[in-house]
């Protein structure tokens, strides 16, 4: 009696993990999601098809690496790819698979591709469903336009969303050198006029 106790905890604790694992279509297109949904199954996802995704889009995005994590979530992304000059080339890839729920996929990408959508879910099948803007964060002295609705990181906390074909500009400020010549610069100015004033009477 006491076997088949522990026996139907097995099973149960079997049918509950395989329950709890996270599901998301794998496929990769270069014309569409529609194209994608016909190009990849629904997998339950593991650290195998992660490190596997991971490896692919390595070249152009060196943050995302392997490991051997057990939790996970389903990434959607949509890039395309640009000429040295940052116009587009009109190669486009539609993406959707698993990745680590610690790893920030939307992130890391390189600037020969233009990230036009991303977004993670942990819900199984969620990749399905359109994404919400991509945030980006932009260097001191950076000039960039946006696509619509796209939020834009533009110091450490400060988030703004512009409307579309804004462009931004974020500008270095001047380092404690430069603030001090500026200011003794101020003070000399303002002593000349003073001495100025004092001679004219």
């Amino acid at each position: 009696m006491e076997s088949c106790r522990v026996l139907m905890l097995v099973l149960l604790a079997a049918l509950v993990g395989n329950g709890s694992a996270l599901l998301c279509r794998n496929c990769v297109s270069s014309s569409s999601f529609d194209h994608c949904e016909t190009m990849g199954q629904v997998v339950q996802c593991n650290a195998s098809i992660v490190n596997a995704n991971h490896a692919t889009f390595y070249p152009d995005n060196p943050t995302l690496a392997e490991g051997n994590g057990t939790e996970f979530k389903c990434y959607r992304i949509q890039v395309n790819r640009l000429f040295a000059n940052g116009t587009a080339t009109n190669l486009h890839s539609f993406a959707r698979g698993c990745t680590f729920n610690t790893t920030n996929f939307c992130a890391g990408w390189v600037s020969s591709l233009n990230v036009t959508g991303c977004g993670t879910c942990m819900t199984d099948n969620c990749d399905q469903n359109p994404v919400g803007p991509v945030t980006t964060t932009l260097a001191p002295g950076v000039t960039t336009t946006l696509a619509p609705g796209v939020t834009t990181t533009l110091a450490p906390g400060v988030t703004t969303t512009l409307a579309p074909g804004v462009t931004t500009t974020t500008t270095k400020k001047p380092s404690s050198g430069a603030a001090s010549v500026l200011q003794l610069g101020t003070a000399t100015l303002t002593i000349v006029s003073i001495l100025v004033l004092l001679a004219v009477r």
